[in-house]
Order: C-alpha cells, then sequence, then structure tokens
C-alpha cells in the first residue's frame, strides 16, 4: 500500500486531509502517517516473503514456492486474472497434478470466465507463456485456455448458417506494434484474435490475411488460439503491406457474394502496387456488379480515426474502433438497426 513512488499513499492524506468518520479510522490514518499501518494478506505478498527467505539450497527454494502455489490454489485466493498471469510460474513451480486440475477447471469455468471480464488478448498472451513450457501438464492447460476464450465468445451472436462472412486480417508492418509500451501483445495479435473469434462463431466464413497480396487460409472453426498461432506462424507469405483492396477485388474477380465482410486493421491503408486501385473504388465496384446488398465493416484496432472510404450507411459501409470483444456488441447493435451510442454507453467501464 506504501510503494515507493512521486506520490505516496500517506503524501495522498497530507494532501487531502479526509476527516475520520469514527475513531477506527483514525486509527488507521494514526498508522498510516506513521507507517506502522500492517501488510494485508494477499498472495503477492506471501510470495514476496517467500522470494525474500534464506533458502540452503535451490531445491528448498523451489519446493517452498511449490507449497505455497498450492496453498493459494486450494484457497481460492487466487483471482481470474493472478490466475491467467501466473500460469506460466505455476507450472514451472511443478505444482502437483491435482493443483494443475484445479487450475485448469477454474479457467474454463464458465461462471468464473464471465465474472472475470478479461480481454481477449490476455488469453492469447497467456497460451503462448504457456505454450513455450517443457512440461507434462500443458496440453491440458492450453485446452482449458482455449475452453477459457471460446466463453468469453458466448454472448458473441456471430450470424445464421446463410450468411456469408469474409474475414480479412491486417498483417502490415504497421500493425507489428505493441498495443502499449510495456506490453508483448500486438495489434497483429488483437487483429486475428478478434478475427478468429469471429470465425469461431460463424457457420459460412471465408478468413485470411492480407499485405502486399490476399490470401484465403482454411481452418477449422473452433481452437481460436490454436487458429490465432495458425495464422501467426504464416503472416510472412502474404508480405507486409497494407494492400486490403485485395480482399474485395478477390471477391469482385471471383463474383463471390458474400453478405458481411470484416477487416480487421490499423486502417493504415494504401496502395503498394501503385496502380491508382482503392478500397473505396472497389468497394463501390463489387455492389455494383456483384453485390448490392453487401456490408463492409472496418474495425479500427488502433485507433487513429481515418478511414480509406466514406463510412456512410448507405454505402454500405460501418467503422468500428476499439480492440475488446465489445466491438461485437456495437456491431450487432448496426446490424439490428440500433444505436451504436446507446450500445456503447452501456459498457461497463
Amino acid at each position: 500500500y506504501d510503494r515507493a513512488g512521486a506520490v505516496r499513499l500517506r503524501d495522498a492524506l497530507f494532501l487531502v486531509h479526509p476527516t475520520p468518520r469514527d475513531a477506527a479510522q483514525q486509527v488507521l490514518f494514526d498508522e498510516l502517517v506513521a507507517g506502522t499501518l500492517p501488510t494485508p494478506y494477499t498472495w503477492e505478498t506471501e510470495l514476496s516473503a517467500l522470494g525474500q527467505a534464506a533458502y540452503a539450497t535451490p531445491a528448498e527454494r523451489t519446493a517452498a514456492f511449490r507449497r505455497q502455489w498450492e496453498t493459494l490454489i486450494a484457497s481460492g485466493k487466487l483471482g481470474y486474472m493472478a490466475l491467467l498471469r501466473n500460469l506460466r510460474n505455476i507450472l514451472e513451480a511443478d505444482v502437483s497434478a491435482e493443483a494443475v486440475v484445479e487450475v485448469c477447471a477454474t479457467l474454463a469455468d464458465r461462471a468464473a470466465v464471465a465474472r472475470a471480464k478479461q480481454l481477449p488478448f490476455r488469453y492469447l498472451a497467456a497460451y503462448r507463456e504457456v505454450k513455450a513450457l517443457q512440461n507434462g501438464h500443458v496440453a491440458a492447460v492450453l485446452a482449458a485456455l482455449e475452453d477459457a476464450i471460446a466463453h468469453s465468445a458466448t454472448n458473441l451472436r456471430g450470424f445464421g448458417a446463410a450468411t456469408r462472412v469474409v474475414v480479412a486480417c491486417d498483417v502490415s508492418s504497421s500493425m507489428q506494434q505493441p498495443i502499449s509500451p510495456r506490453s508483448k501483445v500486438l495489434l497483429y495479435d488483437v487483429s486475428l484474435v478478434l478475427g478468429m473469434l469471429l470465425q469461431s462463431r460463424c457457420q459460412h466464413v471465408t478468413a485470411g490475411m492480407f499485405g502486399n497480396t490476399w490470401k484465403r487460409i482454411s481452418l477449422p472453426r473452433g481452437p481460436v488460439l490454436r487458429n490465432v498461432d495458425e495464422f501467426y506462424l504464416r503472416e510472412g507469405e502474404v508480405g507486409y503491406s497494407t494492400n486490403g483492396h485485395l480482399v474485395v477485388r478477390d471477391l469482385r474477380q471471383r463474383r463471390e457474394v458474400a453478405d458481411k465482410v470484416m477487416i480487421f486493421t490499423d486502417v493504415q491503408l494504401w496502395n503498394s502496387a501503385g496502380d491508382g486501385a482503392t478500397l473505396a473504388q472497389e468497394w463501390a465496384d463489387y455492389r455494383r456488379t456483384v453485390a448490392p446488398q453487401a456490408r463492409l465493416y472496418l474495425f479500427d484496432l488502433a485507433g487513429h480515426g481515418t478511414a480509406p472510404l466514406d463510412v456512410r450507411a448507405e454505402e454500405g459501409v460501418a467503422l468500428i474502433a476499439g480492440w475488446s470483444d465489445k466491438v461485437f456488441s456495437v456491431l450487432e447493435a448496426l446490424e439490428n438497426g440500433g444505436s451504436a451510442l446507446t450500445e456503447i454507453e452501456s459498457i461497463a467501464l
């Protein structure tokens, strides 16, 4: 509660000068000022204490951490997000098979997933951390993570069996940027996770990626995280330019009718071939000659606020910004003729 920083909790107390509501709170304030306020029990304090203790051998230290992780897992005091972020540490501590079973059960519990409200890419980050380990329990934990992200998409409506959907993921160089300065997760990762979540909920879907070229990739519906990794490994097959217009050109040249075209991108789209073709022109031609009722959804994952074509309902185009699974709620509102603003305002922060 009193970690070193430019402003400590004690400083905030002096600045605000709160009036204690009773004698007990006055004691609390006095302890905070004196630096004698006890540190509350948390899983972090328990592990921190272990880390500062002296051990006769490395094996003794490992055993101590293993026992502590097993105790924390059994106690239920480890929150869902803490569990998700510590899967690597738990497996490296070589906890018992019983503890791993408990971990997997918690991860894959539908109600726990709903309560945790984790952003989809957090499951991918955990999946990759675990996948890199050499441990006999890895397969079980990966399966639990697949179940978890599938549960997180339960309320994602997707579309009916007859609705023809195209999911296109941008793998250009500008998408290879982390979503925040300290994150290992790239915009490209978010593109793939959201794209594969949508793919998992649609009955009639074509998925692919674009850079210099556009390439369709056939993958099974269902294993979202495994499909994300499959896409990730194949990114170099299409280059790193930003030719999003090729997605629509391919549909036009095949004379293939799609009802919904979903492009997950940072919307930094331009034609590297220099032939003058644009997404706006390709979309207009496609709607005019092949699919007059088609709708194009651009998912702006970087929030640059730019659009490569007119975003107007009469043109069958919508721009949705953001990278949580809530973008699909906005999509649903637009599909049903509702107000996207109403849907956005209903999202709990």
